[in-house]
């Protein structure tokens, strides 16, 4: 257990250098000052919003018996979004994180290692879990007077929660790694991997999400609200019962709680037993050779050689080099393309969960379809393509995904200007991947007309060129080129985090001012081309004067 402990300390000190280093002087400080008090002010609102809709939602189910089902579906929807993460986390550090070749040398056992790194992914999760869970706590419990056992209670659940979700996404990829020593190409097979283990969770989350859809129906969830008293605490959330144990404790208190308490933490002993089993099977196993590569060599002939080295456009070959590096790498691959395939994904899943959705949507399609409401379509368009081309964190760790290997932009025979103007192309690429896909998602759901379509790829092509612009001007301030594994690179890089708080800002404030003055389909479509024309103009204009400054006075 001490082995544990000590592991655990170095690499969570380890995990945390890569945020930054320690300020030494005022300048340092204040700048870890100034992005602390930004983050803060970033994700306030967002947490006073939970905490509102909460706040708002508990009087109309108070009133029938039934507030603790705010809790309940609250419990199972955070522990959904910890799955899902920690589907990425778990491949990435688990896995991808170089720090294995140093490990497993060293007089640890496998469940060791396996433990040290999943408390350290638990210390991120924690940070979800504030965001959308902790307002969901403080709100329920203000609202229903609740003592301090409610307090005591939602502190052990909060420190828990996460562990359940974790170790389900831990076992699923340590038993789909465990075939990666079998198959030649490792880092294809790892993004098979990750992949499949993605779709294996969102499928079970499909079906239980399905299957209680069906269990109750018609008179029985009629007369299951009637009943009052949180009878509808009966129904199970997604593919983590348990969570229906952690709301009861909250709701019941007293010595009902603690027994509901006492089994969801001994389900939750049982899943960490169980982890740590698996673990010491097939963690070794699926680690070994875990930096491995496959190469393929093909001889070329004269004819050959010479269609392989026709020239070409620097900034168009320059593009795809950038793409297939986010392509061939496992990491990049997982955080910064899968990402853009995920979105549509998500959006499709209530009607697969639930077909009844599906007789719905003609409602849907006639809000949406309204003249009225047009301009509002497509504002939101603008927003969810600036949002998803941020959130695929290409621009904002376009250099720092560079690293040691930065100094190579210095001998290459390309100015930094095209070098950047590729960097942001593939943003924009994959970007546009997302919102293609979004929208025809939306196109064969809701069946809007065509010039809706068409408007709305243009703001969203709008959308996702500020993104990847104001990403790419923020990485060339704040470069993260010291780190030693790629996953550093990409999620413990600030950029992105502030990157994807400037897009949803702008997002937000766009959709706001189409609604605050009623712009119709025209208006707001003038406005977004307008505007945000303008800014895109000035941040590639920054980006080709003092971006390229900056980029050739970059140093390792």
């Amino acid at each position: 257990m001490n082995k544990l402990l000590v592991l655990t300390k170095v690499l969570l000190r380890n995990s945390l250098d890569s945020f930054g280093k320690v300020p030494k002087t005022k300048k340092q400080l204040g700048k870890t000052i100034f992005l602390a008090v930004l983050l803060f002010l970033a994700f306030s609102p967002m947490v006073a919003g939970f905490g509102y809709l909460i706040a708002r939602s508990y009087d109309a189910l108070a009133a029938i018996g039934q507030a603790g089902v705010l809790l309940h579906l609250s419990l199972s929807v955070v522990s959904m979004i910890i799955f899902v993460f920690g589907l990425f986390y778990v491949i990435s550090i688990f896995y991808f994180s170089k720090d294995i070749e140093n490990l497993l040398p060293l007089p640890f056992r496998p469940w060791q290692i396996l433990g040290a790194k999943f408390l350290v992914t638990l210390c991120y999760e924690y940070f979800t879990e504030l965001i959308f869970l902790a307002p969901v706590f403080i709100a329920f419990g203000l609202k229903s007077g609740a003592g301090i056992l409610y307090y005591l209670y939602g502190l052990i659940l909060f420190l828990t929660l996460p562990m359940i979700p974790l170790c389900l996404a831990s076992m699923i990829m340590m038993v789909l790694m465990r075939f990666t020593g079998l198959v030649k190409n490792k880092d294809r097979f790892r993004m098979i991997a990750g992949i499949g283990g993605l779709l294996f969770g969102l499928g079970i989350n499909i079906f239980f999400q399905k299957f209680a859809g069906t269990a109750f129906q018609g008179e029985q969830l009629v007369k299951l609200i009637m009943e009052g008293n949180n009878s509808l605490l009966k129904l199970s959330f997604g593919i983590f019962p348990q969570t229906r144990l952690g709301a009861l404790a909250l709701v019941s208190g007293g010595w009902e709680g603690l027994m509901d308490l006492f089994w969801f933490l001994l389900i939750t002993a049982f899943g960490i037993a169980l982890f740590s089993f698996l673990g010491e099977a097939l963690y070794f196993k699926g680690v070994m050779g875990v930096s491995e590569t496959a190469a393929r060599r093909k001889v070329l002939d004269d004819q050959g050689l010479a269609k392989a080295t026709v020239p070409g456009s620097v900034i168009k070959s320059y593009t795809l080099k950038e793409l297939r590096v986010l392509f061939r790498t496992p990491v990049y691959f997982m955080n910064c393309v899968l990402m853009n395939f995920i979105w549509p994904v998500f959006l499709l899943i209530p009607f697969f969960a639930q077909p009844n959705l599906r007789h719905q949507l003609s409602q849907v399609e006639g809000l949406i379809n309204h003249p009225e409401r047009m301009g509002f379509v497509l504002t939101g368009v603008f927003a969810l393509s600036a949002f998803v081309t941020a959130s695929n964190l290409i621009t904002p760790t376009a250099l720092s995904r560079e690293g040691g290997n930065i100094f190579v932009a210095k001998y290459l025979p390309v100015s930094y200007k095209k070098q950047l103007l590729a960097k942001v192309l593939a943003g924009v690429v994959m970007g546009l991947v997302g919102t293609c896909m979004m929208l025809l998602v939306g196109a064969v759901l809701i069946h809007p007309p065509g010039y809706l379509l068409i408007l709305s790829l243009l703001s969203g092509l709008w959308g996702v060129l500020f993104s990847a612009l104001s990403g790419m001007v923020l990485d060339v301030h704040f470069p993260k080129l010291h780190w030693d594994n790629e996953q550093k690179a990409v999620k413990q890089n600030m950029n992105g985090i502030i990157s994807i708080l400037i897009s949803a800002v702008c997002a937000s404030l766009t959709v706001f001012g189409a609604v605050k003055l009623h712009l119709g389909l025209w208006s707001a479509f003038l406005a977004i081309m307008i505007v945000f024309g303008v800014i895109n103009g000035l941040l590639y204009l920054y980006l080709s004067t003092r971006g390229v400054k900056l980029f050739s006075a970059l140093e390792k």
